[in-house]
């Protein structure tokens, strides 16, 4: 029933097969030249699916093509050598791949069957232009049986893969990546196996960091938004390796490793991307070796215990607010440090939060004027009133101790719920 197929060819360009295995497998049995339209067609099929997704709101892994390549080889092949339809196994494998992603159930078979939709109606006008008007009807019958029997049982052997695949990954894999990971923080453990749990060399370089839900609407753990926003970062930072480790908190932990440190400018670079939507980020540092890693990890730990219940979706930086973390590890004491420095300037209301606000960036500028009025937006006349009323509201004299009273300035700013509400 499917002769018809041996006749198609492709004249434009064709991008090269994705499907290596199932291309070559398919070329012994359909010849080049219906290979080569299979190619083209998956191609042609994944690009609509990438605008179709970004218009619907739905996701991809960016793997799909090969995917679709070699199902529809697969299927080609059936046709024409009456071969019993399998699942192919670069169909297996990128399935696999989106389990370990995050992508959910529902949106794998939407993808199913809009990728279906798209083969069905390729074959279609395909088969209008191979099969005489006359025989079509008796072509085009046992096409359609053969391909609703394929994507039947491609769809009932994908779900019951990905299933798998997510509880394996989130239970097994990743509880593992999480015990190396762990030792190796707490107390510098290095087993034999430890670079091949992580998946990860040691004497790299590493930078560690958090990501966390800070909305009651964003789904705690792994997602695809998240995934999407992990990938875009990683060639920034010209990282050889990434590991995700899921947290049983909710949050995600994510570790980059390449033979180099980051650039400077790929840091800056960074500080410039917005965390994904409802999401919190907490940054460790770049350092090397497995001492490297353990401080790394622990910094983007002590940042995301400071900001866990902070509301705001933003970025947070070791070497910016590391000290913070630090003095706020202890709640109760950090209140008392602030109450000390800040005795006088210690109301909720919004005036006295202007002016915390203001003396805390005069302070972080040097006691420049014009560059605190052009972070503020307002008039370096109005920062000199400021400052002076804030001075005088301070009980104690801010001369000698800048650098005390920024940092309950910072604690202030940042969580007056926890240093300032009584």
């Amino acid at each position: 029933m499917g002769d018809w197929i041996l006749g198609l060819s492709t004249d434009g360009e064709v991008p090269s097969a994705l499907a290596t295995r199932m291309a070559a497998h398919a070329t012994g049995i359909l010849g080049p030249g219906p290979t080569s339209w299979a190619v083209a067609e998956a191609a042609q099929i994944a690009q609509e699916l990438t605008v179709t997704s970004a218009a619907e709101g739905w996701d991809l892994t960016g793997h799909e093509a090969a995917a679709l390549e070699a199902a529809l080889l697969t299927l080609m092949c059936g046709l024409v050598a009456g071969e019993p339809f399998a699942t192919p196994a670069e169909t297996v494998e990128q399935v696999r791949w989106a389990a370990r992603q995050g992508m959910s159930a529902e949106n794998l078979l939407r993808i199913i069957w809009h990728a279906h939709t798209r083969v069905q109606r390729a074959l279609l006008r395909a088969m209008t232009e191979q099969v005489e008007p006359q025989l079509l009807a008796d072509v085009i019958s046992p096409v359609s049986e053969g391909l609703l029997d394929f994507v039947g049982g491609l769809t009932g052997h994908l779900t019951t893969v990905f299933k798998e695949e997510s509880e394996a990954w989130g239970r097994h894999r990743s509880a593992s990546i999480r015990r190396a990971l762990d030792d190796l923080v707490a107390r510098g453990d290095q087993k034999d196996d430890t670079e091949q749990v992580l998946g990860l060399r040691l004497t790299d370089h590493h930078l560690a960091l958090m990501v966390w839900p800070v909305t009651a609407t964003q789904s705690p753990g792994w997602s695809p938004t998240l995934a999407r926003w992990l990938e875009g970062v990683t060639p920034l930072l010209g990282a050889r390796n990434k590991i995700v480790v899921p947290r049983t908190d909710g949050s995600t932990e994510a570790i980059w490793s390449g033979p180099e440190a980051p650039a400077p400018e790929a840091l800056a670079k960074l500080r410039q991307i917005p965390p994904p939507a409802g999401t919190a980020v907490a940054v460790g540092f770049p350092a090397p070796g497995r001492g490297g890693l353990a401080d790394s990890v622990q910094a983007a730990r002590q940042l995301h215990h400071m900001a866990r219940n902070d509301a705001r979706s933003r970025l947070w930086w070791y070497d910016s607010d590391g000290l913070t973390s630090l003095l706020l590890a202890d709640v109760p004491r950090a209140r008392t440090w602030v109450r000390r420095q800040l005795q006088g300037l210690l109301e909720l209301d919004e005036r006295s939060a202007t002016l915390r606000r203001t003396l805390r960036v005069f302070l972080e500028q040097g006691g420049s004027r014009s560059a605190s009025a052009a972070l503020l937006h307002v008039a370096p006349t109005t920062i000199a009133y400021r400052v002076t009323q804030t001075t005088r509201l301070l009980e104690r004299p801010l001369e000698g101790r800048h650098l005390e009273v920024l940092s309950a300035l910072v604690l202030a700013d940042d969580f007056p719920r926890e240093v300032l509400d009584t």
